[in-house]
């Protein structure tokens, strides 16, 4: 007992408590902080009625500083891509339909065309051929790992240098 004793830390001593316990420190602390618990909480109160009696004044609806706007006019998000799919042809080849009060862009992504779909239809047609391997049985299964533990043993066996052996 006496050896756990010796590792405990000393207790501190009544002059160094006064010092670090000063009271007047302690309420100069609590009452500062006091004081900004109730201006956040006067903050607080201000703005939620300020927000309650605001009252808002019907207006009409931002048109890009052009109040007589029609639906001819209007912004869509091929009118913003119709600028990017040009600069860029040989990513994407948008078909435009332009008619009487409409206009729309139809990309065609090339990537998907040319590399994701027939990598999909690849992946997707060795699945198929190798779904009758999955029967659903599990003494199947230990079949398979137990034929896969031989071929790599036997593997092994013949690939290992002839001075190992």
């Amino acid at each position: 007992a006496g050896r756990v004793a010796g590792t405990l830390p000393a207790p501190i001593s009544p002059g160094v408590a006064s010092q670090v316990l000063d009271p007047r420190w302690v309420m100069i602390l609590s009452g500062f902080g006091i004081a900004l618990i109730l201006l956040g909480a006067a903050t607080w109160l201000l703005r939620a009625g300020a927000r309650r009696h605001r009252s808002h004044a019907a207006m009409p609806t931002w048109a890009c500083a052009f109040a007589g706007q029609t639906a001819r006019m209007q912004y869509t998000a091929s009118s913003f891509s119709a600028s990017l799919l040009e600069a860029f042809p040989a990513l994407a080849t948008p078909a435009r339909v332009r008619q009487a009060g409409e206009f729309r862009t139809i990309p065609g992504d090339r990537v998907l065309r040319a590399l994701v779909a027939p990598l999909w239809r690849q992946v997707r047609a060795a699945a198929l051929a190798l779904r009758p391997l999955q029967q659903g049985r599990v003494t199947t299964y230990l079949q398979y790992l137990v034929w896969v533990v031989l071929l790599l043993l036997g593997y092994l066996s013949l690939a290992s240098p002839a001075g190992s052996r």
